[in-house]
């Protein structure tokens, strides 16, 4: 278990704007004071704004040492996709053995990593389920969409966690296999009613839903960087996807392509690496020199880069099994380097202090591409159309026809480093460098210190 720190600033910590030391140390561990956090709209809303730093991630020491800070969307979420789906097309060289096990997928079940961002997701969870117990307090003028943002965190982080900590989805099968704990209400204190159980991978997949279709409607259309409407869309096109469920996915996308007011990039390396968002960032984990994820050891540009005064020492290479994916002519392959170790690198994340993307405009092109495909529809496009609108992009020609290995070959390449690949391949059921898709080997241990307190949570077989 873990304390909820919820500081009044937090808003400023997430623009990465200065903000003072001062927090509010809330016993009991994992809760949070109802008299001291919830006694008025605006601290209620304070607390959601904490939810936002939690999955951008906050910077520190842990106790074990390791450098903390940049878990979830900050940097994890990416890199266990990522260094798990990894069939070749990179290695892993860094110093932290926990990185490495999830690379070799050979975790233990005291994992930290495992661990920390079971904890860190749960933690958000626990601050979106106090914001739902008391948005009555909140101005009727933004209660909606209040109440549509902790709605949006709460499942997408059951989605992200059931795809880390589960065996996969399965269209068409009962998905009657253990799951992730559902808790809908906020903790105020730990008793046994605190030891949930884990619901089923369906049932999970159905609160997820039912989560981000009410969030969609009660979401702005505009929000700032924070959840909006289409944010909750985007979100909804990423499950729909790992469901198969091609014609939900295919309009869910659509709709954020139609009417989101999002605008493909020009350049593809300008998606990346800016102080602030882009016309094509759908939702961006907002960042600046002084508070970010890269500076805190613990962020992709701490993983991924290897330049004077960003990175470590090269801990991702780019293999060349993946830059032969890429056609003569591909700006997109312009922006891979290679590093102070001499080794090819991703510019992805190649700069201190700039925004993370987590959904961007593209993924919705290559979304609404493949359903259509699939479905033998047009909706909004053909998906050639599509295809090629973001081949254009990346300074190629155009095709004349494309197929499904052709869409899924643009996704590898358009999205590549950006969290999907892991998910990518267990939803098309390929298998991951001799591993099958739906191996025991390829999900997360539940953390043996959420075990060890918590009598009703069933370890996943391989531990």
């Amino acid at each position: 278990m873990k304390k909820i720190y919820i500081a009044i600033t937090t808003l400023a910590v997430f623009l990465g704007l200065p903000a003072c030391d001062n927090k509010l140390d809330v016993e009991p561990q994992q809760s949070i004071s109802s008299d001291v956090a919830l006694s008025s709209s605006e601290n209620v809303v304070n607390v959601l704004i904490s939810g936002y730093s939690e999955i951008g991630g906050q910077f520190g020491t842990a106790s074990d040492g390791r450098p903390e800070g940049g878990e979830l969307f900050g940097a994890d979420f990416n890199l266990f996709s990522e260094l798990m789906g990894n069939d070749g097309e990179i290695t892993w060289n860094g110093t932290f053995d926990t990185y490495e096990d999830v690379f070799d997928k050979d975790l233990i079940d005291d994992n930290a990593l495992a661990r920390d961002n079971w904890m860190r997701a749960y933690n958000t969870i626990n601050i979106a389920n106090t914001v739902l117990d008391n948005i009555d307090i909140v101005d009727e003028g933004i209660r909606s969409q209040v109440r549509g943002e902790a709605l949006w965190l709460r499942g997408t982080l059951l989605f992200e966690l059931v795809r880390v900590y589960a065996l996969p989805y399965e269209a068409g099968e009962a998905n009657d296999q253990p799951g992730v704990p559902i808790v809908l209400t906020g903790t105020t204190q730990i008793d046994e009613s605190a030891f949930v159980s884990r619901a089923t991978v369906a049932e999970v997949y159905q609160q997820v839903l039912e989560d981000l279709t009410t969030a969609e409607t009660l979401m702005e259309e505009r929000n700032g960087f924070f959840a909006n409407t289409y944010v909750a869309t985007a979100t909804l096109s990423r499950v729909y996807l790992q469901q198969e469920n091609y014609a939900a996915a295919r309009d869910a996308a659509n709709r954020v392509i139609t009417e989101g007011g999002y605008q493909l990039v020009s350049t593809y390396a300008d998606v990346f690496n800016n102080a602030s968002n882009t016309s094509e960032d759908i939702f961006a984990v907002q960042q600046n020199s002084t508070f970010n994820a890269g500076t805190s050891n613990s962020g992709l540009q701490t993983f991924y880069a290897n330049l004077p005064g960003v990175g470590r020492d090269g801990d991702i290479d780019i293999l060349q099994k993946h830059l032969d994916l890429y056609e003569d002519g591909d700006e997109r392959l312009e922006l891979f380097y290679v590093g102070e170790d001499g080794q090819p690198k991703t510019g992805k994340w190649a700069s201190n202090g700039t925004n993370i993307q987590v959904m961007r405009l593209a993924e919705m092109y290559l979304t609404r591409a493949e359903a259509n495909y699939r479905l033998g529809t047009t909706v909004g496009a053909t998906p050639l159309e599509d295809i090629n609108l973001i081949r254009d992009r990346a300074g190629l020609s155009d095709l004349g026809s494309a197929d499904l290995d052709d869409i899924l070959l643009e996704r590898r390449r358009e999205l590549a480093f950006e969290g999907q690949r892991l998910h990518d391949l267990k939803r098309t059921k390929q298998d991951v460098n001799g591993f099958p898709y739906n191996s025991d080997d390829m999900v997360f241990p539940i953390p043996r210190r959420e075990t060890d307190v918590n009598p009703n949570l069933e370890q996943n077989p391989k531990y």
